[in-house]
């Protein structure tokens, strides 16, 4: 069995992040600055994205997961659907 690694982004800050409220599985878009966010992790972790062979990507299918996972996506230069929605990643409610 080869090593793997895994790279966990957690969602931009949300309206109701900045608000200090609770959303669980409630959804709320991302802040300007929760866009700024994605866009730094995704600037930070480009070049190794680039050079991984065979990687996966999964998403929560909550709006804010994947409104950061187009971010990344684009940035990155990965088509969307290559980030497959996963439940179990979604937010305890």
């Amino acid at each position: 069995m080869k090593n793997r690694k895994v790279l966990i982004i957690r969602h931009g800050e949300t309206q109701w992040n900045r608000q200090g409220k609770l959303q669980g599985r409630l959804d709320t878009p991302l802040t300007l600055n929760g866009v700024r966010q994605a866009m730094a992790v995704a600037a930070h972790h480009k070049r190794c994205i680039q050079e991984t062979q065979d990687i996966q990507f999964w998403v929560s299918p909550l709006g804010r997961a994947k409104q950061t996972a187009s971010i990344l996506a684009d940035l990155w230069e990965v088509p969307f659907n290559y980030f497959k929605e996963n439940p179990a990643l979604t937010e305890r409610g």
